[in-house]
């Protein structure tokens, strides 16, 4: 292998000894061979230190870092791109596998298309045994428009899987955004960041799957329950996850490179978006309200 890898592979995990050693597999398997993977590893309590460090004693490509104590879901994702070396970067979850060509495919694309900033494949949902449930069919996103309004706002308005999140990015491209916003539908925030920096090359092949097991993030049926998901131990979850939303996705646009009418035009979209969806914010200290009277009446009674 070569000194600088072609792509780092970030794999954020937390007790993930169920399905790490096939997650790492997979990666092991893929037919570009010059690569890293770094295994950010959140204070497992579990086996899993000691599955990668059996993998790595075998494999030098596979690096271990171990955060002391848990720092979240979001600053262990981005705790992966500050170690990457190599000028590409791919997260894999702990419940994702991908085909052996996935980062073939994505590579070939970007090399292709020098404007992207972004390259993914298709997806199918499996279950924890792999047998397929069913494809991701994903929304026209528009995330190969040559224009950064348009590109932003369709993943501004959308709500989606946030599939693109897994594909193979440009480091450097990367290392500009926010990175994973530490809030709910922060993937979504990253995604509409990156595609104010450039457009995304969608790849038609079905490359890689992601595990439906029920449980997560994903799992959560509001923003105020997927906000519990995103803090450390002793930390507070986001009060108010409609109006941090909205903040994350200011602050996205006022860091990126767009300038002129261009930027303006994606000043429109955000006040698009606060005219269609603007009812959400006030959802946010209803919510509020109603979990404090609803601690209160859970608490027993003082004599």
């Amino acid at each position: 292998m070569s000194d600088v890898p072609r792509v780092s592979i970030g794999v954020p995990v937390r007790n993930g000894e169920r399905r790490l050693h096939s997650v790492l597999e997979s990666i092991r398997s893929q037919t570009v061979r010059e690569l890293e993977v770094i295994v950010c590893d959140n204070a497992s309590t579990d086996r899993t230190e000691a599955i990668v460090r059996e993998l790595a004693a075998t494999d030098s490509r596979i690096r271990y870092h171990r955060n002391p104590e848990n720092i979240g879901i979001a600053r262990n994702f981005n705790r992966a791109i500050e170690l990457a070396r190599a000028p590409l970067f791919k997260w894999v979850a702990d419940d994702h596998w991908c085909a052996p060509d996935f980062l073939a495919a994505c590579i070939d694309a970007l090399e292709a298309e020098p404007a992207a900033v972004l390259a993914y494949p298709l997806a199918r949902g499996v279950d924890p045994d792999g047998r397929w449930l069913f494809d991701f069919h994903e929304q026209n996103l528009h995330t190969d428009s040559a224009w950064a309004h348009e590109r932003f706002r369709y993943l501004l308005c959308c709500r989606h899987p946030c599939l693109q999140q897994f594909g193979v990015m440009r480091t450097e491209v990367l290392r500009r955004t926010g990175g994973q916003a530490n809030c709910p539908h922060g993937d979504n925030v990253l995604l509409a960041e990156l595609a104010l920096h450039g457009p995304f090359a969608r790849i038609e092949d079905r490359l890689w799957y992601r595990i439906e097991h029920g449980q997560g993030v994903n799992s959560a049926r509001s923003l105020q329950a997927m906000a519990a998901h995103f803090v450390a131990p002793g930390e507070q979850h986001v009060r108010y996850p409609h109006f941090r939303l909205l903040y994350e996705h200011a602050a996205a646009l006022r860091r990126a490179p767009v300038r002129g009418t261009e930027r303006a035009r994606c000043w429109f979209q955000m006040l698009r978006w606060l005219w269609q969806y603007g009812g959400r914010l006030a959802m946010d200290p209803i919510l509020r309200v109603g979990a404090v009277v609803t601690r209160a009446h859970r608490q027993p009674a003082r004599n």
